[in-house]
């Protein structure tokens, strides 16, 4: 639905990706980054004006610095439908497809037992990765994110399994670099995937777990070097980069940081605004952003949207430090675990990293770790969700409501969305708290906040997409 109904170029940095596939089609050969490829007047006029059809999108062309892989790939569908733009993005969403799948597998490896708890975990760690709403509109949009997306999941599954059987077959490892090395010709973000490589390894060569002969095994240099060969596919790219950029910029990002003049800077962005400003508004637009600011952030959902979902967060997070402290991991789901979670901290400093640079307060960022963030919201929820975490939950949402009814009354300050929000979450916290505690009642009560996502979904795309970002 959202490939074929969202408007035209309505996705960010969406016109910059099709003109890379366009190019590649017509001329068979990969685009140069150059000064005026980001023409930063026209781009905020033709968004401003809904990209009109008579305005042409061929100007914007600031993406030609990314790896080749997803443009190479899409280009046959290009030439196939007539350069289609729904083609195109439908191309996107099976790749998407395919993140959700392997999202699923890798809850079943970490957490394979046949129980309700275990089954609706994977499901919800699945749903979380096909519903949130900005991740949709995203993976329906012509961008080489889908892809990087899938590898990284791919890469994160290999991980999970080798892990699972104390490193052999090595054959894992390799599919791990392979699918790395893929990354590395996708986009940069899939680049934790080399620090991750070397975290897997020492986490397999350091186990205490048995006994060994020094040297055997998987962690014989011989069998890490072997390992590494898939790597060497992204060689010719990087040589690639270093003759047209230069040696000291084999990714082309400085010379995408000087074809990018007129993008606010974060340094400008702090004299006008002040430390504690920025970072509120950071905070905020980042958790907005993550969940749905659609078309080029500039269409947010409504406030009540984000506080439901801002309840959801809490009780997950809750949740979550709930079933951290009780523990009960076996060390190769600590393994796994931790992996996922170095994805996710690698992903949260490259977004940080960026935002030290250029003022890009998108949550859609954080969507590389998409997965690890769906497989954490979902152990968190299903443990908010039972008996007793929820009775706590519910004192603990029903005395913020108190504070801020006193703080509204004191000062005059009343914010009735968050009351009422935290009332609700209190009150259907106190209900499930009176039920009895059955895996089963989790499960549903979790999958019935997957099913306002999902309904949230069509909502959005036919309440606020569709009718207001059309030119």
């Amino acid at each position: 639905l959202y490939a074929v109904f969202t408007p035209a170029w309505q996705a960010p940095d969406e016109p910059a990706h099709y003109n890379y596939v366009a190019y590649v089609a017509r001329t068979g050969r990969l685009p140069v980054l150059r000064m005026g490829d980001y023409p930063h007047r026209y781009l905020e006029e033709i968004k401003s004006k809904r990209f009109p059809p008579e305005m042409p999108i061929e100007p914007i062309r600031y993406e030609f610095h990314q790896p080749p892989l997803y443009y190479l790939l899409a280009v046959p569908l290009y030439l196939a439908f007539g350069g289609s733009l729904t083609a195109l993005r439908l191309f996107s969403v099976f790749l998407g497809c395919g993140t959700v799948w392997l999202a699923f597998l890798i809850a079943r490896e970490i957490f394979p037992g046949e129980g309700v708890r275990e089954l609706s975990l994977a499901w919800g760690t699945a749903a979380f990765v096909a519903f949130v709403p900005m991740h949709v509109a995203i993976t329906a949009a012509v961008n080489n994110d889908a892809l990087a997306e899938l590898l990284l999941a791919a890469f994160l599954l290999a991980a999970v399994r080798w892990l699972k059987t104390d490193g052999a077959p090595p054959a894992q490892a390799t599919r791990m670099a392979l699918f790395a090395a893929l990354g590395l010709v996708t986009k940069t973000t899939t680049y934790i995937a080399l620090p991750l490589l070397a975290v897997a390894w020492a986490l397999v060569c350091l186990r205490p777990l048995r006994p060994r002969d020094e040297g055997s095994g998987p962690c014989r240099p011989g069998a890490f070097l072997r390992s590494l060969v898939p790597l060497a596919l992204a060689l010719p790219w990087f040589l690639r980069n270093a003759a047209v950029y230069g040696l000291r910029d084999p990714l082309g990002l400085s010379r995408h940081d000087a074809v990018v003049a007129g993008q606010l800077r974060t340094s400008e962005w702090l004299a006008q605004t002040g430390l504690p400003q920025a970072v509120r508004q950071f905070l905020l637009t980042t958790f907005r952003s993550f969940w749905g600011q659609f078309g080029w952030m500039a269409l947010p959902m409504d406030e009540r949207v984000y506080a439901l979902l801002a309840l959801a967060c809490a009780l997950a997070a809750f949740g979550l430090a709930i079933r951290i402290r009780r523990g009960g991991f076996e060390p190769r789901q600590i393994r796994a675990l931790c992996l996922l979670a170095l994805s996710l901290a690698l992903t949260t400093g490259s977004y940080l990293w960026y935002n030290l640079k250029f003022v890009q307060h998108q949550g859609r960022y954080l969507f590389p770790a998409i997965v690890p963030i769906g497989l954490g919201f979902g152990v968190g929820l299903l443990e908010a969700v039972r008996r007793r975490p929820a009775r706590t939950a519910a004192f603990a949402l029903a005395a913020l409501a108190v504070l801020l009814v006193l703080k509204g009354a004191a000062f005059g300050d009343w914010n009735e969305l968050s009351i009422a929000g935290l009332l609700v979450g209190a009150g259907l916290c106190a209900l499930r708290a009176i039920l009895p505690d059955a895996p089963v009642l989790d499960a549903l009560a979790v999958s019935a906040f997957f099913a306002f996502l999902a309904l949230l979904d069509v909502f959005a795309l036919f309440r606020w997409i569709v009718p207001l970002l059309r030119p």
